[in-house]
């Protein structure tokens, strides 16, 4: 056995960077100066404001034309886009005198009432009632 005494604890290395209790306190102020950046904020745009106002338009909605007779287009009677096969049949058909079909007849709203009502039966002939027994 030696008569040298080693101590209980280590010897501390020397650090050459900032330590982390230095670290922690930056970091705690840079929150702190944050948080008081975004309080006052939105403390500035919480300001007071005018409330937007929708209104109706003043001019009318509808206006009377000048022209009641509507827009007159040139050339409305010009067969332009049709193809010449559909141009052609057109003339045929009024070259032939085709006409349309009469229309078709009006319903007979009499007759539907009386055939769709339920048959009464005929008034039965009267027959004398039983003379009362005595």
């Amino acid at each position: 056995m030696s008569d040298v005494t080693i101590p209980s604890y280590r010897i501390a290395r020397e650090r050459s960077g900032p330590s982390w209790r230095m670290l922690a306190f930056a970091g705690g102020l840079l929150a702190a100066v944050a948080a008081a950046g975004a309080v006052s904020w939105s403390l500035s745009e919480s300001g007071p404001r005018t409330v937007p106002v929708v209104e109706a338009e003043s001019r009318p909605l509808k206006v009377r034309p000048e022209n009641p007779g509507g827009l007159v287009v040139p050339n409305t009677d010009q067969l332009v886009l049709e193809p010449p096969a559909v141009r052609r049949a057109a003339e045929r058909e009024q070259a032939s005198g085709a006409r349309l079909a009469p229309p078709p007849e009006a319903p007979q709203l009499e007759r539907l009432r009386r055939e769709a009502a339920p048959a009464q039966p005929a008034p039965a002939a009267e027959t004398p009632a039983p003379p009362p027994a005595p």
